[in-house]
C-alpha cells in the first residue's frame, strides 16, 4: 500500500535484498505543477519499465517518476507492482 509520504527500499523490490533499509529506491511525489497528480519517483540507479492499463511501455530513468494510475504495472527489474486503486 502506498500512501502520501511512502519510501520503497530494495526489501521491497528484490527478494534477494530483504531487510535492505539502507537507502530509498522510489518515493511517492506529486506532480510539481499540478498537486492532484501523484507519482512514484525513481530514486534508484537502475531504470525501471511502466505499462500503463492500454498496454504502452515507457520507460522511467533514475529522477524520473510515473504517474500512479489505475492499472499501471511497474517492473523494478527483479519484481512488478501493479496499481490497484
Amino acid at each position: 500500500m502506498l500512501n502520501h509520504d511512502t519510501s520503497l527500499f530494495l526489501h521491497h523490490v528484490d527478494e534477494d535484498q530483504k531487510y535492505n533499509f539502507s537507502e530509498p529506491v522510489a518515493a511517492v511525489t506529486r506532480h510539481p505543477e499540478n498537486p492532484a497528480i501523484w507519482g512514484l519517483k525513481n530514486l534508484s540507479a537502475q531504470t525501471w519499465s511502466a505499462t500503463n492499463s492500454k498496454g504502452e511501455i515507457k520507460d522511467v530513468s533514475p529522477g524520473r517518476s510515473v504517474t500512479l494510475v489505475l492499472g499501471t504495472r511497474i517492473n523494478f527489474g527483479h519484481i512488478e507492482g501493479e496499481i490497484w486503486s
